[in-house]
């Protein structure tokens, strides 16, 4: 059963793009997948840029929608940023509760962000 997402998002262009690989980028990568059982979708979505986009998502292809979602962020202040063994906690999933979950909905993503919002349908 497939379940067809849309984003929309602005492009970014890399003044030295030898350090990404390519002049030019969508800010927004995204993929979606279904849970085995099809009632959760799962959205994950990564902000390449240093700002915040606020985008619209379109679900079509799923029934009725939960109104609240789970979300996971990870986010950092820069691409580079990792974890240490001196500092392991630099990046940390922040787990929340998104409400406003329709089959049209606007989400802002941070900035330099990997976010997964997991959707499920309402029985």
């Amino acid at each position: 059963m497939a379940v067809a997402t849309t984003t929309t998002c602005p492009k970014m262009t890399f003044k030295e793009p030898v350090l990404y690989g390519v002049p030019v980028v969508d800010v927004l990568a995204a993929s979606a997948a279904r849970s085995e059982k099809g009632d959760v979708l799962s959205l994950k979505v990564v902000n390449f840029a240093p700002f915040s986009i606020k985008t619209k998502i379109n679900i079509a292809g799923m029934g009725k929608l939960a109104p609240t979602a789970r979300t996971v962020l990870l986010t950092g202040n820069n691409l580079k940023l990792e974890n240490t063994v001196g500092e392991p906690n630099r990046i940390v999933p922040v787990s929340a509760r998104r409400d406003g979950i329709a089959p049209e909905f606007v989400h802002v993503f941070p900035a330099y962000s990997y976010a997964i919002i997991e959707i499920k349908e309402d029985k």
